[in-house]
């Protein structure tokens, strides 16, 4: 009887959450301000001093291996990423290694990007040889992850405790972990090897003409705890459909939940090593993305309904809350930063296949759906926005014309409605300047 086991493998899990999630009002109004910029994170880095207080090493900004490597020619992320873009990362202070019966698990870092993210990154190892079976390393799995999230949660408020004590104006609301879990993302990379009881290791590829191994493979791509010999071969191509791997040897199945690696010189060639520990990093930046861009859209619908609370319209004309009004107008602008661009860190990369797995990645995570969709919101609203703005301007100059006969009366009164016709007529102008960016961008 054939049989497929483990022999090493090592499972990075990424939990990430938007850093307003756990803040005050204020502090999320302010925070939008300042999100997307890079400035505000190398400004926390330097004001970072005494992170051991909080559980934390100083910080580093993260930064690309294989770049150190002889083979930088053909970068994975570019200079300009590298220099500018990349996540701001900490390590916990101390070594903080779990053990259960069949991993070690040890919690590597935190990381907070420019957008507003931060992800947790944990690797969970089976250090020895010994072989295991695919049910049994997805047992232990689930094992270990069921009782992480309190964990995390913790690691995630002494983390936003440290952005509070760095940058003032952030207020924690601490939520209960029920909630705390509706809003927290997980993706996990998986790199493995594997011995099979032939008298030749069978290629990772040519498995996918046997019946037997290929829905071994499809449970571990699946994390699937149901029992793969019932599995229907028809309906199980997606770790073949998926496959970005070139050669007969390796292994690079990537679907909406994870990426599952094999690689026949994972642990003895430098390069590979690099070029993987990007990809991890990769990946990693991709989520923060995600959880950014999901933070947005709902950020954008509560404005949109809030928008009707400023706005009445009745038999007497428009109302509008003018204050109120332009502040949203500011909070748009500022927003807008975060998916004005694309997708930065496939921008001046030389190495295809690395960007051949980033595409895939986003197109699992469905990152440029959520990318279109955010920027199509955002510009319905800065056109109702520019409508509005654009009658209250029309309104008003009528009325300016009725109040010319009180001029002698009130020069006071006057001169502060030219002011606000003024502000009035500047916010239109902002608006319908927006607009036109935006209706650009969504051309391209």
């Amino acid at each position: 009887m054939k049989t497929l086991n483990i022999t090493r493998f090592e499972i990075v899990g990424i939990y990430g959450i938007d850093v307003s999630c756990l803040m005050e009002k204020r502090s999320e109004e302010y925070f939008n301000s300042i999100r997307g910029n890079p400035a505000w994170l190398h400004k926390l880095k330097a004001k970072v001093t005494d992170p051991n207080r909080f559980g934390f090493t100083y910080p580093e900004f993260a930064e690309s291996r294989y770049a150190k490597t002889d083979r930088v020619i053909r970068n994975t992320f570019s200079i300009y990423y590298i220099n500018n873009l990349m996540p701001l990362v900490f390590r916990l202070n101390k070594e903080d290694i779990l053990y259960d019966e069949l991993f070690n698990i040890e919690i590597l870092s935190a990381s907070i990007n420019s957008n507003g993210a931060i992800t947790i990154k944990i690797k969970a190892c089976k250090e020895n040889s010994t072989v295991t079976s695919i049910k049994d390393i997805i047992d232990a799995c689930y094992k270990y992850k069921k009782g992480f999230h309190e964990k995390i949660n913790l690691l995630i408020i002494q983390f936003i405790e440290l952005l509070s004590d760095c940058i003032t104006e952030l207020e924690i609301e601490k939520i209960p972990l029920n909630k705390f879990e509706q809003y927290l993302n997980y993706y996990e990379i998986i790199d493995f090897d594997y011995d099979t009881n032939e008298t030749e290791k069978v290629k990772i590829k040519s498995m996918y003409k046997d019946e037997f191994y290929i829905k071994s493979l499809a449970a571990l791509f699946r994390m699937s705890k149901t029992d793969f010999y019932n599995y229907d071969v028809s309906m199980i191509s997606d770790i073949r459909h998926n496959d970005c791997g070139n050669r007969i040897d390796e292994l690079w199945a990537i679907n909406q939940d994870r990426l599952l690696r094999y690689h026949t010189y994972a642990k003895t060639d430098k390069y590979i090593e690099c070029f993987f520990s990007d990809i991890i990093l990769g990946t990693e930046i991709l989520l923060q993305q995600k959880i950014v861009l999901q933070y947005i859209n709902q950020w954008i619908s509560i404005k949109r309904f809030n928008l009707r609370e400023m706005v009445n319209i009745n038999p007497r004309g428009l109302e509008v809350d003018n204050e109120k009004i332009v502040q949203l107008i500011f909070e748009m602008v500022n927003i807008y930063d975060v998916v004005s661009d694309g997708f930065l860190i496939q921008k001046n990369t030389n190495h295809t296949f690395f960007n051949l797995i980033i595409e895939k990645i986003i197109e699992n995570m469905r990152l440029e759906k959520m990318h279109n969709s955010g920027r199509v919101i955002i510009s319905d609203l800065f056109s109702l926005l520019t409508s509005i703005s654009s009658q209250i301007s029309t309104n008003t100059s009528i009325n300016f014309d009725n109040l010319n006969f009180e001029l002698s009366k009130s020069m006071g009164r006057i001169n502060s409605f030219v002011w606000k016709i003024t502000l009035l007529m500047a916010i239109v102008a902002i608006l319908q300047l927006a607009l036109t960016i935006f209706s650009f961008f969504k051309l391209l």
